[in-house]
């Protein structure tokens, strides 16, 4: 049986992403066959859903986010509206913090506010504790993904940074 608490899966536990790709793989195939049959490209991450196309469409884009509720309702899922958007093709489209238009990358002010972090820890002769240092790399290996020659740099700088001794 699977572990709930007040009706709920616990997030943050590393099944997490699996056990939401289980429970989604029907919602994944009926909205997988009507984003192919309205000309759309469907992505999913873990709660996340996303359609874009290339072209107009003739379509109101409200219509289609009722046809897509309808299949949500049928896989036993609700839409939250206050987190739906409609975004027009010539504007940043981002998911979970990625800017996901021609190519995935990360917003040009949080590449820039982590640069000026660590050149601060670095200009200020300051040590970092441990768990100040693997929150920075889950960052940096964040970031890598999307861009690895900056990723690599920021590893050499954080490489630079001295840790503070227990």
């Amino acid at each position: 049986t699977l572990l709930t608490y007040f009706d709920q899966v616990p997030q943050g536990a590393p099944t997490s992403p699996a056990l939401a790709n289980l429970i989604c793989i029907g919602l994944d195939y009926k909205l997988e066959n009507f984003s192919k049959r309205e000309g759309y490209t469907y992505h999913r991450y873990a709660d996340d859903v996303n359609f874009s196309r290339k072209t107009k469409t003739t379509k109101n884009p409200k219509n289609l986010v009722q046809e897509i509720e309808t299949i949500a309702r049928s896989c036993g899922f609700k839409i939250n509206y206050k987190k739906t958007r409609i975004t027009r093709q010539n504007r940043r489209m981002k998911v979970t913090g990625v800017v996901v238009n021609e190519k995935l990358s990360v917003e040009r002010w949080r590449w820039r506010n982590f640069q000026a972090k660590l050149h601060n820890l670095k200009r200020d002769g300051e040590t970092i504790s441990t768990k100040e240092y693997q929150q920075l790399r889950g960052w940096i290996e964040w970031m890598r993904l999307l861009n690895p020659t900056r990723g690599k740099k920021f590893l050499k700088q954080l490489g630079e940074i001295p840790l503070r001794s227990s």
